[in-house]
């Protein structure tokens, strides 16, 4: 009579590929639904290597406060947020770390709420983060018929907080159908990060079992209910586990040990991983080369891979952050001078060789002084280097304008 299955009759060795569902069944309980949640989600590498190349990217990107003049554009160095986004959001806290923290609600739940603090004057003197789960929204009318959003904040073991939508700094990532919040991503694609985690679970328990799956005790003989469960208790305890895989079973009083093992296909468990990455990589829209995938990356194209990363993947965020700023922490009469902007420039730049091929071209056509391309290498100015020049043996705009003859 058999104790594991209802299996009674004599078989041969049963064999599984890592992939099949049969085989998953030994080492997981495909029944048993896995709870996604932005924490559980981040167990999982590929989701967390993912939103840290974004966090990460986004946080080291000059991040600065410029303010329009008549010859262009200069950096607003005596505005308050000036200062808030180049060091401290607020006593505690670097403005790296805030933009890591953004991107991180962003990715993972969709919207991002921080505090703004003001003094007596009306400036901003600190912003704070927010707990995303402990934040509830509600939309009234108000005069007019125009909409007001109000805040209620719950943190954990505390006090529920009424906040006005001007102390709200609220950053929104792909919008939900009514524009206010964002859609959880990690929600949205919950079978495919579940399906993931399932399996690492069986890869893990697989692995850690010896690469060996479970087997079928039988006996021509009855056993107790009781008797049954003690036998696979002990059983397991004593030849279950990679340090007890390769002991020898001994058996008595007429017991049989039939095995179930799983054929050593390792290709196909990796593939199966392998598309797992990649899909959970196409949600956050992170190039696979970032995440260690270099399958499809060659020396040919890994630099245009990385300038697409920047194009298609950190500007969108770059540009959610800029202009939830823009429109909330500056006043309709400031936003006609200042403005936030994120400086991809840096991590656009292609090898040596290309940038001063394109340095040459903007100087010789008169787009660039020299200076501003000195700038750009992290070099000191001359001081003959802020006119525009034009290839006739590089005299200046001013000195052709004057019928200065050339030297």
């Amino acid at each position: 009579m058999s104790f594991f299955n209802g299996m009674t009759e004599k078989r041969e060795t049963v064999t599984y590929n890592l992939t099949q569902k049969e085989a998953l069944s030994i080492f997981t309980n495909m029944n048993d639904e896995v709870k996604v949640t932005a924490d559980t989600a981040m167990r999982h590498t590929t989701v967390y290597a993912c939103v840290n190349v974004k966090a990460q990217g986004i946080s080291s990107v000059p991040f600065t406060l410029y303010e329009k003049t008549d010859n262009g554009r200069q950096k607003a160095t005596k505005h308050p947020l000036y200062k808030l986004f180049t060091g401290n959001v607020n006593p505690l806290m670097s403005s790296v770390t805030w933009r890591e923290l953004v991107v991180q609600d962003l990715e993972l739940r969709g919207t991002h709420y921080s505090q703004v603090v003001r003094n007596k004057g009306g400036q901003i003197v600190a912003i704070y983060p927010l707990l995303h789960d402990s934040m509830n929204i509600t939309v009234k009318i108000g005069n007019n018929n125009i909409p007001i959003i109000e805040y209620y904040y719950t943190p954990i073991n505390g006090q529920s907080r009424k906040f006005r939508n001007e102390d709200i700094l609220k950053i929104v990532g792909l919008p939900s159908s009514n524009g206010i919040i964002g859609i959880t991503p990690i929600t949205q694609n919950a079978t495919s990060i579940a399906l993931a985690i399932q399996t690492e679970t069986f890869g893990n328990k697989f692995f850690s079992n010896g690469a060996n799956g479970s087997g079928i005790l039988s006996t021509d003989g009855s056993l107790t209910q009781e008797a049954g469960e003690r036998l696979r208790t002990q059983f397991g305890e004593k030849y279950q586990g990679l340090s007890n895989s390769k002991k020898p079973i001994l058996l008595e009083q007429g017991l049989k040990w039939q095995p179930i093992t799983i054929s050593n296909n390792d290709s196909q468990f990796l593939e199966t991983r392998g598309y797992q990455k990649a899909d959970i990589a196409s949600i956050f829209r992170v190039s696979p080369h970032l995440i260690n995938d270099l399958s499809k990356a060659t020396f040919s194209n890994i630099e245009h891979l990385g300038i697409e990363h920047v194009k298609y993947c950190l500007m969108p965020v770059g540009v959610k952050i800029e202009s939830s700023i823009n429109t909330q922490l500056l006043s309709e009469k400031e936003q006609e001078t200042y403005y936030m902007e994120f400086n991809f420039d840096a991590l656009m730049r292609g090898d040596f060789e290309s940038r001063m091929k394109g340095y040459d071209t903007a100087v010789k056509g008169s787009i660039m002084t020299p200076n501003e391309v000195r700038n750009k290498e992290n070099l000191p100015t001359e001081t003959s280097g802020d006119k525009l020049m034009i290839q006739t043996s590089y005299n200046t705009l001013e000195n052709i304008e004057k019928g200065v003859p050339i030297a």
